[in-house]
């Protein structure tokens, strides 16, 4: 309570915190990370004539201590979220105004891994549905956003070199590090999309199962690469972006998206801007948008990309062929998404809880996996987004070993 009454008064001046309550912030399932609570905060103010009770609230996100986040704790994710929103995202301001992340009151290590953040639903940003996937509009300003984004990291590590380097090193399958469960979840969601594949010739052919098939003896290699293969242009990357780390503002009057905001930040990293924007291509476009629109959506990345470079008097700004060049690089890790994440987004329903914030280990435990496997991958949904004729795959096939045809 004491805590709740600092933070309160640093907001809104000098008051008094009467009562408080809480209550899950998202649906079960809905974040895989981290459990995510609304704390509902009553005040007033000792200025007010009549005592006035006033309403405020903000958002915490802990990390409990199941099995597979011990497990996590030796990629230090919490601790890349905090710097992210306590240094980092911060510091971005000094070099545009876009506001990138919710702001961060507190955070803590012990006992419990816990941060405070601002509830971005009192500025009127919402979630949207993950499984429409979402449309030019939404993906106009999630583009121009994270080309800003990923502009501010560069200025940003130009005067933090050091620092962003050695705590912003990609421990995704980094050789020093413990990878067993992440290569069990990214190879279970590949065999998972083989298997759907091989038993649907009504929709996809022998060819694509074949070249699906080739792959199998380097997937984990070519995986790795993604997160640790740098090329020529380096940023502070999200590391995890599609819809369910995203949220909106929209026009009261006409409800067309006016801005967007990132949540979410363990899974950060120092390399390619090329990561997420494969990341974000791959698992949370309508099918249309990716089959029309994706070479667009790289122009508009691009425009925000250099706008605030430029702005900052940066020399040697990356060209537009310098961050094609980067997508292009890290296709593979658009198809490891595309077996990944995008299942996820394409589920009908999230995955229930258990009650004891179970679930990572429900996704990622080899048992849990085969019944989930079945139900997420053989989804309507799902398939639906893997026989677009024209997705990265098709759209630049001399440059990657995985061409989905129908």
């Amino acid at each position: 309570k004491e805590l709740l009454s600092r933070i309160l008064r640093k907001k809104h001046g000098e008051v008094i915190l009467k009562n408080y309550r809480m209550n899950m912030a998202v649906k079960a399932g809905e974040n895989y990370m981290s459990e995510m609570y609304r704390v509902h905060c009553d005040y007033t103010r000792p200025s007010d004539s009549i005592e006035t009770l006033h309403s405020w609230t903000v958002i915490v996100k802990s990390m409990p201590l199941t099995e597979m986040r011990e497990t996590l704790a030796e990629f230090d994710m919490f601790g890349y979220e905090v710097e992210m929103l306590t240094n980092v995202i911060p510091a971005y301001s000094k070099f545009t105004s876009t506001a990138f992340a919710a702001e961060c009151f507190h955070a803590f290590e012990e006992p419990f891994k816990f941060i405070i953040l601002e509830d971005l639903k009192l500025s009127n940003f919402t979630s949207t549905n993950r499984k429409n996937g979402l449309d030019y509009d939404h993906c106009k300003l999630l583009m121009e956003k994270l080309g800003k984004f990923h502009a501010s990291s560069i200025l940003y590590t130009a005067e933090n070199e050091k620092k962003v380097k050695t705590k912003f090193e990609s421990r995704l399958f980094h050789p020093n590090h413990d990878n067993k469960h992440m290569r069990t979840f990214f190879v279970n969601g590949y065999l998972a999309l083989l298997s759907t594949i091989s038993e649907r010739p009504d929709i996809f052919s022998s060819n694509l199962v074949a070249k699906l098939q080739n792959v199998k003896e380097s997937f984990v290699a070519k995986m790795a690469d993604g997160y640790q293969k740098q090329i020529k242009v380096n940023v502070i990357t999200h590391g995890d972006l599609w819809v369910t780390n995203i949220m909106f503002k929209y026009d009261e009057q006409t409800g067309k998206p006016i801005d967007v905001i990132f949540v979410d930040f363990p899974m950060a990293f120092y390399g390619s801007p090329g990561v997420d924007i494969n990341c974000f291509l791959n698992s949370s476009l309508q099918s249309d948008v990716y089959r029309e629109k994706c070479k667009d959506l790289i122009q508009i990345y691009y425009n925000g990309f250099h706008e605030v470079l430029n702005e900052n008097g940066y020399k040697n700004i990356p060209t537009f062929e310098d961050i094609s060049n980067e997508f292009k690089q890290k296709l593979f890790h658009g198809f490891v998404i595309s077996v990944s994440l995008l299942p996820l987004a394409s589920m009908e329903k999230a995955i229930e809880d258990t009650g004891e914030g179970k679930q990572l280990d429900a996704i990622w435990d080899t048992n849990e996996m085969s019944s989930f496997r079945q139900s997420t991958y053989s989804n309507v949904n799902y398939l639906n987004q893997l026989t677009v004729e024209t997705r990265t795959f098709h759209l630049y096939p001399k440059l990657h070993p995985i061409v989905f045809l129908r």
